[in-house]
C-alpha cells in the first residue's frame, strides 16, 4: 500500500519550528480558527475535541484528516492534522506544569488563529474543592 501524500513532505520539522509549521499549514488549508478542547480529573485527562473552522465559522471536517508530520516523544512522525494539533496542545500543556488532570482536575482550550496578531492562546482552568470547617461547642 503506498504511503499517503504528506502536505509537508519537504519540511524538516523540529520541535523549534513546529508552531510556525502548524500556523503555515492551517493558513494554507484556509483554516481561520482551530479549537482544541481538553478536560481532566481523577488522575486522567485528554483532548476531548478538535474543531477547525473557516472564516465564516463553518466546520471543516475533511481538513482534519490531511496528512502532515507531528513531533512526538519518539521524534517526528507522519500523522493527520487533527492528531498533530492534539500533540502540539499536549506539549504546550506540559510546558505550563499545571496539574489539570489530577484530583478535581481542570479543563480548557487552545485556540489557534493563524492570521491573528497573537495566533495561539491557551486557556487552562483548574478546579479545586474548598472545605471550610466550622466547629461550634454548644
Amino acid at each position: 500500500m503506498p504511503t499517503p501524500h504528506l502536505i509537508d513532505e519537504k519540511i524538516e520539522l523540529t520541535e523549534r519550528n513546529w508552531r510556525d509549521h502548524l500556523l503555515m499549514t492551517l493558513s494554507t488549508l484556509k483554516v481561520h480558527k482551530a479549537i482544541i478542547e481538553f478536560e481532566g480529573s481523577g488522575d486522567d485527562g485528554s483532548i476531548t475535541d478538535v474543531t477547525l473552522m473557516d472564516r465564516d465559522g463553518a466546520v471543516l471536517k475533511k481538513v482534519e484528516k490531511v496528512n502532515i508530520h507531528s513531533v512526538t516523544d519518539l521524534g517526528v512522525e507522519a500523522t493527520t492534522l487533527d492528531k498533530s494539533l492534539m500533540d502540539f496542545c499536549y506539549a504546550e500543556l506540559e510546558k505550563t506544569q499545571l496539574d489539570w488532570w489530577n484530583n478535581d482536575g481542570g479543563y480548557g482550550e487552545m485556540v489557534i488563529m493563524p492570521s491573528a496578531e497573537c495566533p495561539i492562546r491557551l486557556d487552562v482552568y483548574i478546579r479545586e474543592t474548598r472545605v471550610d470547617e466550622h466547629e461550634f461547642i454548644i
